[in-house]
């Protein structure tokens, strides 16, 4: 891939890369950092895109893997300075469950994390979900057996 192709991906798909960002990070200064680190890495890894999958469902995918290590990354930060100031967050209004959302998510295991994201955020089957993780159908339940459990019991710990 040249840069002038990179450019025009840019063009054409930066639209999707910024609303997957943004409906993942819940903050649009957020979703463009992580846009930017998006098209960076494209460019830095254009000549290893080796073309099996469509160029939308790479960057579909690089998009939701630099997301998750962003809410990875910010949910350490976040939780250092919960425990600095010896508080925990709590849901106590809807605008504050994306928060904690986001905040188990960037606790989960991420192949875990990424097939809840797949299955329930995006409305992906099974199948779907299976062929982008790179696992079987059952992999992918199990997957979600385990978030579902881990998610659980953080949901717990936040209550108490």
């Amino acid at each position: 891939m040249t840069r002038e192709e990179v450019e025009g991906i840019f063009r054409r798909y930066g639209p999707m890369v910024y609303r997957r960002a943004r409906s993942l990070l819940g903050d649009p200064e957020e979703a463009k950092d992580v846009m930017q680190e998006v098209f960076i890495k494209a460019m830095d890894e254009r000549n290893r895109f080796d073309g099996k999958s469509h160029v939308s469902t790479w960057l579909y995918r690089v998009t939701t893997n630099a997301c998750l290590n962003h809410l990875r990354d910010s949910g350490r930060r976040k939780s250092l300075a919960r425990r600095e100031l010896g508080h925990r967050a709590e849901a106590s209004d809807p605008g504050e469950h994306g928060l904690l959302a986001r905040q188990i998510l960037s606790e989960a295991n991420e192949l875990e994390g990424k097939a809840a994201l797949y299955i329930h955020v995006d409305g992906m089957t099974y199948d779907e979900a299976s062929e982008v993780l790179g696992v079987s159908k059952r992999t992918v339940s199990n997957l979600l057996e385990r978030f579902r459990t881990f998610a659980t019991q953080k949901l717990g710990e936040s209550e108490s």
